[in-house]
């Protein structure tokens, strides 16, 4: 059974402050009450650490259905991939990842080749030649 939100935060306070992550806590609080991503479908492929799970708290309390893309050009903590699966969300490897997803988050390109139903996020712009080409939002 996955786990709440609200508890992948509470495990991230033994390591992080609150001052440390205010917006992201502001969100959370925030997306928690109106679920403006109720059933959204969204795959992530950042850089995957500890404290990329205040991101993932913030994204499932709004309703979204969330997938954690792993790639070999983006840093990942294996500990952390491992407590995700503990977590009850997906992980797969971002070559291998299908779709449709309503939304991909993106970082280097690692996901360009996943359908989207809505459009794209490039995180850093480091991929940003693999969507060039790209018809819909990005």
């Amino acid at each position: 059974m996955p786990v709440s939100p609200e508890r992948i935060l509470e495990n991230l306070f033994p390591f992080y402050r609150k001052e440390e992550f205010p917006v992201l806590l502001h969100q959370y609080k925030t997306w928690s009450e109106s679920r403006p991503l109720e059933g959204c479908r969204i795959i992530d492929a950042s850089p995957v650490f500890r404290n990329t799970c205040a991101k993932y708290a913030s994204l499932l309390a709004a309703g979204a259905k969330l997938t954690v893309a792993i790639s070999p050009v983006m840093p990942h903590d294996p500990d952390t991939v491992v407590l995700l699966g503990h977590y009850g969300i997906p992980v797969v490897e971002a070559e291998r990842a299908g779709g449709p997803y309503d939304v991909v988050m993106d970082c280097a390109g690692a996901l360009s080749h996943v359908p989207s139903l809505c459009g794209y996020v490039e995180l850093t712009r480091s991929g940003a030649e693999r969507y060039a080409a790209c018809p819909q939002p990005v």
